[in-house]
């Protein structure tokens, strides 16, 4: 690039100079100077027509050509970047770009520069074309980078999580990078998935990386490979990194807000330049792909903290997505049930069912692990109901899971635990009283069975406790 930037100043001078007309410039010296260059090289005056070419324009861009001088560009590969430089006249740089060569089309990163007079006219452009990488992960070896979540897999119906799918589906159409938000567990990378399947890069790889589970030492050779002996303990042959991997893809980002300020440098970098240099290596590897990052933090926030730069910020978040937590969508938790209940139930072969307090139970947690603990704790409880030969889900089922236990204890117990005269009216069967047992005994432990301390803790008299551990057969130390 800065051999073709440099050309393109030589050019300028001698024009407004006025040395010799724009057609015939010291060729021999242009000749020169564009033939050190090692990609495909073209200049092409202000109609189209080739003026000068390197040799590697020649043997990769000309098949079925003598020569490419003298004829119009658009002759040579039909369509083609020059022509939008030469009627804008504005640069392109690192565009990707398919052209007709011979029977066969192939793919460029080109980047042009127009060149002009003294007087602001156009009088040719110059343009270097890159051969884009073809993908190493192709074939077989590329399933473990495929994306297998679509939209439709997103479950709920609550206004905030549809005005979310909306807003990525919306986005998926485009090629700008992207920023998911959200708390742990809400369902980033499902959302990740479901963009790059709708997307133009749905052809490609979807390849995901947590920035937050590799040491930051090994970070940067995971993102951007290694050649061969470049540290100890490296393959001989090197590696290509998840950059190469998700060529004509989708790389995943997921908890971004961990990267080093070194690492996100580098990262800043190669997002401006769309190229990568392997660690140890020198070669300027061209790369074609959307960058989606996540994070469960407020990278705002760390921006003005210092601990994130600002400039990447800027870069990763040209559309950002938030994706409510669970709490927030209103009536999501009974579909989720719902859902995940089925898909166990066809996984263990069993017809499993959840009663209706323990539901009730569900419903009023506030799920701070989101749809992926939810989705833990109706798994365990199904593995303890297969335990116990039972295919109902109780509220004891539930309230082994310490979070939902805890957080029953700091509720209002008399709600819980019935007076006397709605006792014997309730059903000595229900699955409440399950919990209820299992309530007295952690406050019995917790009190060292002191019961005055207990009874008023669980907010009854010390008789209906009393009465309460001998109907439970509760052991008393």
């Amino acid at each position: 690039l800065g051999m073709l930037v440099t050309l393109k100043y030589y050019i300028e001078y001698l024009i407004s100079k006025d040395i010799r007309s724009y057609s015939g410039i010291n060729e021999k010296t242009i000749t020169s100077v564009i033939e050190m260059i090692e990609d495909p090289a073209i200049i092409v005056d202000n109609t189209g027509k080739i003026l000068f070419s390197n040799s590697p324009a020649q043997n990769t861009l000309g098949e079925g050509w003598n020569s490419l001088i003298g004829f119009n560009c658009e002759t040579i590969w039909g369509k083609n970047p020059f022509r939008e430089v030469l009627n804008s006249p504005h640069s392109i740089a690192n565009r990707k770009v398919v052209l007709n060569i011979g029977s066969t089309q192939e793919t460029f990163f080109a980047t042009i520069k127009p060149v002009v007079n003294d007087n602001e006219k156009l009088v040719m452009a110059i343009g270097i074309f890159k051969k884009a990488l073809i993908n190493k992960c192709a074939g077989a070896g590329s399933q473990k980078f495929k994306a297998t979540y679509v939209f439709d897999n997103i479950i709920g119906e609550s206004p905030e999580i549809q005005q979310t799918i909306k807003l990525a589906r919306e986005t998926a159409k485009l090629d700008n990078n992207i920023l998911i938000l959200g708390e742990s567990g809400t369902g980033k990378e499902l959302f990740a998935q479901s963009i790059h399947n709708e997307s133009n890069y749905s052809s490609g790889p979807f390849v995901a990386i947590n920035c937050s589970a590799i040491p930051h030492s090994l970070l940067e050779s995971e993102l951007f490979g290694y050649v061969g002996g470049s540290f100890t303990g490296s393959k001989r042959e090197g590696q290509i990194g998840k950059f190469e991997a998700a060529n004509g893809g989708t790389l995943f980002l997921d908890e971004i807000n961990s990267m080093s300020m070194e690492m996100q440098s580098k990262l800043l970098r190669t997002l401006q330049s769309k190229t990568i240099v392997r660690v140890g290596g020198t070669e300027e590897i061209s790369i074609d792909i959307r960058i989606i990052a996540a994070s469960n933090q407020d990278l705002w926030q760390l921006v003005k903290e210092g601990h994130f730069r600002d400039d990447l910020y800027y870069r990763i978040n040209v559309i950002s997505i938030s994706i409510p937590p669970l709490r927030e969508r209103i009536g999501d938790v009974d579909r989720l049930i719902d859902n995940f209940i089925d898909s166990f139930s066809k996984q263990f072969k069993r017809d499993i069912k959840l009663n209706e307090d323990a539901r009730r139970l569900l419903q009023s947690y506030s799920w701070p692990g989101n749809v992926r603990e939810l989705e833990n704790v109706l798994e365990r409880c199904l593995v303890l109901s297969r335990v116990n030969d039972n295919n109902i889900i109780s509220i004891s089922d539930i309230c082994t899971y310490n979070g939902i236990f805890e957080f029953y204890q700091k509720q209002d117990n008399q709600l819980i635990l019935a007076d006397p005269a709605q006792e014997e009216a309730s059903d000595e069967g229900s699955v409440l009283t399950d919990y209820e047992k299992l309530l007295i005994i952690d406050a019995l432990k917790k009190y060292n069975h002191n019961i005055q301390a207990t009874a008023q803790h669980l907010g009854i008299a010390r008789n209906t406790l009393y009465r309460k551990i001998k109907k439970y057969g509760i052991k008393q130390e």
